[in-house]
């Protein structure tokens, strides 16, 4: 504190002068100052930057050794290269000469919205491990928390440490474990050393956390545009052109012929005002998308008895996952966001609308749905009440009688006048938000399977002519999906009926238009189509596949209808035939494993849907391997995020346009009308007639992956990673790790 001055004040500068009392102070002003940023910090409340032990006096510690010393940091400080850093969820955070503790605890007890980490930090000194363990006590006790050393117990969140004596030359941890490494290191006079030993420390230590630092020695993760360097690829002002080797293997009887075509695709970088349209608007799906995209524009927070939670798009492939780009100099993997791949649409700025049988406003609705807590229900209902949903088509006879009581929003007149008002609703709602495109999304009730009829809707012509005639055979979902064709708006299907009947499909062709489905993959059968992938990829044999459901929702209380729950059958039957089939080793040619599902109506689970599995294989010898699994799904928390992602890669495709070179006229064409691409989100995938369907998930999404890479003209990511295989590599990075290391170290400690 700077005393004032007055009259007798001494005009010689003292040696008391200016003094510091680290314990009592109003204000503190934290510099952190670097080669070329200055980092500011204030600390306004004292008791709040100090722990109980010895460190508020900053004494001078010992010199226990010739090159280790006890440095002492304050809270605020630390709390400040927390911030620099900027720590994600779960990240190890580790001091690896944290003295007394100070890094590793004020990560573990730093509030909301600082994202909770594992902290660790250890130290060789006595004096240091002793002062360590007071601090933890001391926050342990003001924290009131657990006993055991590990971790402390906050208010609305655990706080889990990681205390230990080590040495910071031989740190005994595994290669690449930590995410964020901060250290005070001992320097300068206070330690009476200048070079030297203090030197020979330095070296040996920060081989150490290079070693062990996820940044040097596994993989980083990069959240930033960036541009693809090569003769092949260029970028104008609208577009990015891609020249590609497509490599494959074409097998003529007992030869396998490697092929190579050469391909240049186009991609418009200008991403469109887009609008979304759901069939279902008012139903658990329609409000959790709405209300999740409003939540996240609006930043929202909210509690819950387990705590603080915040808008996210977790669950989301585009929003909350990442690819491997490629390796930087030291051999590490790189990885990016999938949105960072191509300019692709953020569901924020999605401007959302759509039609429901119900009345009902998406406030209620959204109520009615108990699919959100109630702190994020009460934000978002003004917002969401505001919203009505557009009238709907509804045909009794193709979902379940159950949901008559719902029907209070319903078009009349006849088919071909409730397609025109279909269309109508399209133009308006597009005109009216200055929209570039619109995409249609059907996330209503499931409908039973429709006759597939010659004359009827076997093609589009008489798809056309049977909607004038008042033909019985049509369903609701297909008359969406021809009023979206022929507005010439993408149409995906999130339920598992027939909708796209061959009528449909020869319509979107005929109009080049985009459609996609069959039923959003979210909980059992993405876990199916996982687990016998692995399975059968392991050379064993499944024989019984018995899976079991129940649910409480709108869903499933339209699906204890024998006829709307044989759609749903259907396309979770399908989920493993491509697999089977795919190894004759283990299956005869018209073999496959026994396959049952069961879906229940239970009110009581609402819309957390009980899936229950059992796997029985035949294995080694004769033995029976058996593996049952129960998982209890959020079934609208897991499919909204399916939304986003199934219009933001529908997008993206229509963006899109591919050029074989050498061959045909030159022109650029786009994907076939039936995006199979967007199998990865879908139980029964869509595919243009004639072609393999494909259900196996980890080759759905590196499909994605590589067609996205092929855009920017990267090959595919093959996993071989010969640099770590192969002695001569090896030897070559680390001398590339060793010489970044050396050389701005010792010139700086020579300097």
């Amino acid at each position: 504190m700077l005393p004032a001055l007055g009259d007798g004040a001494s005009a010689r500068l003292g040696e008391d002068f200016l003094t510091v009392d680290l314990l009592n102070f109003d204000l503190e002003i934290v510099a952190i100052v670097l080669h070329q940023h200055v980092h500011f910090g204030l600390v306004l409340d004292g008791a709040r930057s100090t722990f109980k032990s010895g460190m508020p006096s900053e004494r001078v510690p010992p010199i226990l050794f010739k090159d280790q010393v006890t440095a002492s940091l304050r809270p605020s400080t630390a709390h400040l290269f927390l911030a620099m850093c900027n720590p994600c969820v779960g990240d190890v955070v580790c001091d690896f000469m944290a003295g007394v503790g100070t890094v590793p605890l004020v990560a573990a007890i730093a509030p909301p919205p600082s994202p909770q980490t594992f902290s660790l930090g250890g130290d060789q000194s006595d004096e240091a491990w002793i002062n360590m363990q007071q601090n933890f006590d001391f926050l342990r006790e003001k924290m009131h928390g657990c006993v055991d050393n590990g971790c402390t117990q906050g208010k609305g969140r655990s706080a889990v440490v990681g205390l230990a004596r080590w040495d910071s030359r031989r740190l005994p941890l595994r290669d690449g474990i930590v995410d964020v490494g901060i250290v005070d290191l001992p320097f300068g006079k206070r330690h009476k050393h200048k070079g030297g030993p203090m030197l020979h420390l330095y070296e040996r230590a920060f081989r150490e956390m290079a070693r062990d630092s996820k940044n040097m020695a596994s993989l980083k993760y990069k959240d930033a545009a960036f541009t693809v360097e090569s003769p092949d690829v260029t970028y104008t002002g609208d577009e990015i052109l891609a020249k590609y080797t497509y490599e494959t293997v074409v097998i003529e009887g007992t030869k396998a012929i490697p092929t190579k075509t050469l391909f240049t695709f186009k991609t418009k970088r200008h991403v469109p005002k887009t609008g979304l349209m759901l069939v279902g608007w008012g139903g658990n799906n329609g409000t959790t998308t709405t209300a999740g995209i409003l939540a996240n524009r609006m930043k929202l927070s909210w509690r819950t008895k387990e705590g603080e939670r915040h808008a996210n798009y977790f669950g989301s492939l585009t929003q909350a996952s990442t690819v491997r780009l490629g390796n930087d100099k030291f051999g590490n993997s790189v990885y990016v966001p999938f949105h960072r791949l191509l300019p692709m649409l953020h569901p924020n700025d999605l401007v959302i609308g759509g039609w429901d049988i119900s009345k009902q406003d998406l406030g209620d609705a959204m109520r009615r749905a108990q699919v959100l807590d109630a702190g994020l229900q009460d934000q978002l209902y003004p917002h969401m009440k505001a919203l009505q949903p557009l009238p709907s088509i509804y045909f009794p006879d193709f979902i379940a009688a159950n949901q008559a009581d719902r029907a209070d929003n319903v078009l009349t007149g006849s088919k071909q006048e409730q397609l025109d008002a279909v269309r109508a609703h399209i133009r308006d709602f597009k005109a009216s938000h200055s929209l570039d495109k619109v995409i249609i999304l059907w996330t209503a009730n499931t409908e039973r399977f429709a006759a597939v009829e010659e004359g009827n809707n076997d093609t589009a012509e008489n798809l056309l002519a049977a909607i004038e005639r008042e033909e019985e055979e049509l369903s609701p979902s297909t008359l969406f999906a021809v009023a979206s064709i022929l507005e010439g708006c993408s149409y995906i299907n999130g339920s598992p009926q027939n909708t796209f009947v061959p009528g449909v499909i020869d319509l979107a062709q005929q109009r080049g238009v985009y459609v996609g489905g069959d039923d959003f993959k979210s909980g059992q059968t993405k876990m199916k189509s996982v687990l016998v992938d692995f399975l059968v990829s392991a050379g064993i044999k499944p024989t019984s596949i018995v899976s079991y459901n129940h649910l409480g929702n709108n869903d499933g209380k339209n699906l204890s209808a024998p006829q709307t729950f044989r759609s749903k059958e259907i396309s979770k039957s399908n989920v493993v035939d491509d697999m089977v089939a795919s190894n004759r080793l283990l299956y005869a040619e018209d073999e496959h494993p026994d396959h049952v599902v069961v879906i229940k109506y239970v009110p009581c689970v609402g819309d957390s849907k009980r899936a229950m599995d059992e796997y029985t294989s035949e294995i080694f010898m004769g033995g029976t391997n058996t593996i049952v699994m129960h998982n209890t799904c959020e079934d609208s928390l897991l499919a909204t995020p399916l939304i986003y992602d199934l219009v933001v890669l529908t997008e993206m495709a229509e963006r899109i346009t591919v050029r074989r070179e050498g061959e045909g006229d030159g022109t650029f064409e786009s994907f076939a009308s039936v995006l199979s691409l967007l199998s990865y989100l879908i139980k029964a995938p869509l595919v243009p007639p004639g072609t393999p369907v494909v259900n196996a998930l980890f080759a759905q999404r590196q499909c994605i992956v590589n067609i996205f890479r092929a855009c920017l003209g990267l090959p595919p990511d093959n996993n071989m990673l010969l640099e770590h295989k192969l002695v001569s590599s090896i030897e070559a990075l680390k001398q590339v790790r060793e010489a970044a290391l050396d050389g701005p170290f010792r010139k700086r400690m020579k300097n």
